[in-house]
C-alpha cells in the first residue's frame, strides 16, 4: 500500500513538473485581418486588433457588435493590459475604437510608432488617455525594450513592405508606404513568448539573426499567410531557421484573396500552423 502511494505521488509530481515546465496555457483569439488577442491566466495583449467595420472587402474586419465590445471593454476584451500596433493603416488600427477602449479600460496601455499617437491625439478622449500611450520613435534596425503591466515588449522598428505606385503627373515611381512608421514585436508574458511581423517583409536573414530569436522559445509567430506549395519559400525558410516558432498563426486574411489549398498543413515550417477559419475563432495552447 505504501509502495502504491509512493508511486502515485511520484507520478503526480512528474505531471506537475511537466505542466510547470510547459508554462501557463496560451489562449489565442483571431479578431480580423492581422489582429489577435493573446492571453495567459494573468495577462492579455491585443495586437493590431482594434479595428472598425469599414465598408471594404480587401481584408476581414470585425462586425459592429464586436467593435462595440472593444470600445466598451466588454468580454472578451475586458482584461486587456496592452494594445500593440505595428502601424497606422486602417486595416491594423482604428483611433476611435482604441481611444474609447482606453477610456473604458483604465488598465490598458498602448504601444506604437509616432503616427499612432498623432491619430489618437485627434480623438475626444486624448487628454484622458495620453499618459498610457507609449511611442517608439527609434530608427530602423534598432531594438527598444519596454516593460508595461508586467509584460516585456521588444519593439523592432522596421520598413513597411513596399507598394510601388506611379505619379499620375510626373509618371515617376514612388513607394506609397515609404513614410509609414512600422514596428514588429517580440512579447513575453507569464513565461510565454510570441512574435508579430505586421507588414514587414521577412527577407533579411542577417537582420533577423541579429534580434537573437534563437535565445528564447517563440511559442507563437503571427506572420503573413501563404498558399499551399510543394517547396519552401525564402520567407518560410527564414521563419523556420531563424525565428523558429513552435506555432504559426497566419495574418492578412482577406475575403477577396483566400489562400489556395490548406497552408495550415505545412508543418515543415513550424510544429503547428493555424489558418483562421472564422472571426473570433479561439485556440487554447498548452
Amino acid at each position: 500500500m505504501v509502495r502504491r502511494l509512493l508511486v502515485l505521488l511520484i507520478i503526480s509530481l512528474l505531471v506537475a513538473c511537466a505542466e510547470q515546465s510547459a508554462g501557463p496555457r496560451l489562449a489565442v483569439r483571431y479578431i480580423a485581418n492581422c489582429g489577435y488577442l493573446i492571453e495567459t491566466e494573468h495577462k492579455a495583449v491585443i495586437i493590431d486588433g482594434f479595428l472598425a467595420p469599414l465598408e471594404r472587402d480587401f481584408y476581414f474586419k470585425p462586425t459592429d457588435s464586436v467593435a462595440n465590445l472593444m470600445r466598451e471593454a466588454l468580454p472578451p476584451f475586458d482584461r486587456i493590459d496592452l494594445a500593440l500596433f505595428t502601424h497606422v493603416h486602417d486595416d491594423h488600427f482604428n483611433a476611435a475604437v482604441t481611444a474609447r477602449h482606453l477610456l473604458s479600460n483604465p488598465r490598458a496601455h498602448v504601444v506604437g510608432p509616432p503616427q499612432i499617437d498623432s491619430a489618437l491625439s485627434l480623438t475626444a478622449q486624448y487628454a484622458d488617455i495620453r499618459d498610457r500611450i507609449h511611442i517608439v520613435p527609434a530608427p530602423g534596425d534598432s531594438v527598444v525594450t519596454l516593460s508595461i503591466n508586467g509584460i516585456s515588449v521588444r519593439a523592432l522598428p522596421s520598413k513597411h513592405s513596399s507598394y510601388i505606385d506611379e505619379d499620375t503627373v510626373t509618371f515617376e515611381k514612388f513607394d506609397r508606404h515609404g513614410g509609414i512608421g512600422h514596428l514588429e514585436y517580440i512579447v513575453a508574458m507569464d513565461g510565454r513568448t510570441f512574435y508579430h511581423s505586421g507588414d514587414a517583409d521577412l527577407l533579411d536573414f542577417e537582420r533577423y539573426q541579429s534580434f537573437g530569436f534563437g535565445d528564447t522559445t517563440i511559442d507563437a509567430a503571427f506572420v503573413d499567410s501563404w498558399d499551399e506549395r510543394p517547396r519552401i519559400t525564402f520567407t518560410q525558410k527564414l521563419i523556420h531557421d531563424v525565428i523558429r516558432p513552435e506555432r504559426i498563426f497566419m495574418i492578412h486574411m482577406s475575403p477577396s484573396r483566400p489562400p489556395q489549398g490548406r497552408p495550415d498543413t505545412q508543418t515543415f515550417v513550424a510544429r503547428e500552423v493555424y489558418l483562421p477559419e472564422s472571426l473570433m475563432q479561439r485556440w487554447v495552447l498548452e
